[in-house]
């Protein structure tokens, strides 16, 4: 029950706005590394569904962001960046840094929903 209750909640049309939003900006902050931080003080007078569902949004879409300047410049912008420069930078100066964009941000974006639903569902086993 408290699953259902959960999902209405982040299915809520605010939260996805801020969801998405939070997306956006964590891909475009990001690629800078650090600037993600900036966002924190907004979330001080939300709600705590819609804060703590921007900070996340934020923190993914950074660790997708970061993913731009590892293969552009050979610069990870997150730790979790740093296996990218060893394929994408080559791939970037070889010219073919869209494929290497696409197919980070595609499977950035598969494991990470991957990775939320193995959680959602095998959390409560796992903590019971």
């Amino acid at each position: 029950m408290q699953l259902i209750e959960g999902f209405m909640a982040v299915l809520h049309p605010v939260t996805l706005f801020l969801i998405i939003g939070g997306v956006v900006a964590g891909i475009v902050f990001g690629a800078i590394p650090g600037l993600s931080a900036l966002f924190l003080p907004i979330t001080f007078g939300m709600e705590p569904v819609n804060g703590i569902a921007f900070l996340i949004a934020i923190y993914v879409g950074g660790l997708s962001g970061g993913l731009i300047s590892a293969i552009l410049l050979g610069i990870p912008g997150t730790p979790s960046s740093i296996a990218t420069c060893f394929d994408g930078y080559p791939m970037a100066q070889r010219g073919e840094a869209g494929k290497a964009l696409g197919t980070a941000i595609v499977f950035s974006f598969v494991g990470g929903i991957f990775s939320a639903l193995v959680l959602t569902y095998l959390g409560p086993a796992i903590a019971g």
